[in-house]
């Protein structure tokens, strides 16, 4: 079920906060990776566009580049929980010579 119009998009006030003395206090542009992101159900703002973070995938941290075509979708789609792995099967004609 999406989330009511009237309420507008959901962003953890704690974040907001960080982000807002994190730029009153430098003012300037970095290029580290400053913002470490736990909520991955927040939806990227716009004051965070050309900025790198670290968004918590339940293990460890991804890096993630925010650009344009990514503010205003949600955090979590940015990276992904689960590892791949890929098992050959046993009649497989990619056997090896």
């Amino acid at each position: 079920m999406a989330r009511s119009k009237w309420k507008g998009p959901f962003f953890n006030n704690n974040l907001y906060d960080k982000i807002v003395n994190f730029k009153e206090s430098l003012g300037k542009e970095l290029t580290t990776w400053n913002y470490q992101i736990w909520s991955r159900n927040s939806v990227i703002p716009a004051a965070l566009l050309s900025k790198r973070v670290l968004i918590h995938t339940g293990k460890i941290f991804k890096k993630a580049f925010i650009n344009r075509q990514k503010v205003g979708l949600k955090f979590g789609s940015l990276v992904n929980t689960r590892k791949f792995t890929f098992v050959m099967p046993k009649n497989s004609k990619l056997k090896k010579k």
